[in-house]
C-alpha cells in the first residue's frame, strides 16, 4: 500500500503507487484538524494539550476531522 507508510516503516510512496493505490480501492484520505473549543485557532488547552504526533503541534491541529476512501 502506497502512502506516507510506505515502502516499509515511515517511507512515502511514488506518485505512482498512490495512484496505483487509489485504483485499487486502497486509498485513503484523511483531513487533520479540529478546533474543539470554537475560538478560531489550534491551540494547547486542555484537555487537548500537544499532539501524540508531533508534541510541538497541538492535538487541534493534528486530530482527525473527516476520512473517507477514495475511488
Amino acid at each position: 500500500m502506497a502512502g506516507t507508510g510506505y515502502p516499509g516503516a515511515g517511507g512515502i510512496g511514488t506518485a505512482k503507487q498512490i495512484a496505483d493505490a487509489i485504483r485499487d480501492g486502497e486509498g485513503v484520505l484523511v483531513i487533520h484538524g479540529q478546533d474543539y473549543d470554537a475560538n478560531g485557532t489550534y491551540n494547547f488547552s486542555d484537555p487537548e494539550g500537544a499532539s501524540e504526533l508531533d508534541p510541538n503541534l497541538p492535538a487541534e491541529a493534528t486530530d482527525p476531522a473527516a476520512c473517507g476512501l477514495l475511488r
